[in-house]
């Protein structure tokens, strides 16, 4: 199979070491299992990117690598519990438009960072 990496990412699927290709949902379904995620994948693009891109507004790797992970967690979250949330949270009749404008905001806060406080005259 001898697909390019960006019809690989349209199509749904994830391209693993040994060029095997499986769907995000089989993806998810062996991280879930608790197998390592390691041994499926042994680079992880997307997240590298974002890391790198967010390393503009936090204060070292770490801090970076911590707002793109809990960016994920929520994304994925969000996905895997849509249906829950939606219910419980009362959201049922909010145009999926709007949900995810709403999503992609907040998504877009936590890799910010948090904004700088006020200063006080004896900083």
């Amino acid at each position: 199979m001898d697909l390019k990496l960006a019809e690989v990412a349209r199509e749904g699927h994830l391209l693993l070491r040994g060029q095997r290709l499986v769907t995000e949902e089989q993806h998810l379904v062996a991280i879930l299992d608790g197998y390592p995620v390691g041994q499926m994948q042994s680079r992880f693009p997307v997240i590298e990117s974002l890391i790198d891109q967010a390393r503009t507004q936090h204060a070292d790797d770490q801090d970076a690598a911590l707002a793109v992970a809990n960016v994920a967690a929520f994304t994925l979250g969000r996905q895997l519990f849509e249906p829950f949330l939606r219910n419980a949270a009362g959201l049922d009749d909010m145009p999926n438009e709007q949900l995810r404008h709403a999503i992609g905001t907040e998504a877009a806060s936590i890799l910010r960072g948090p904004l700088p406080g006020p200063t006080t005259a004896s900083e």
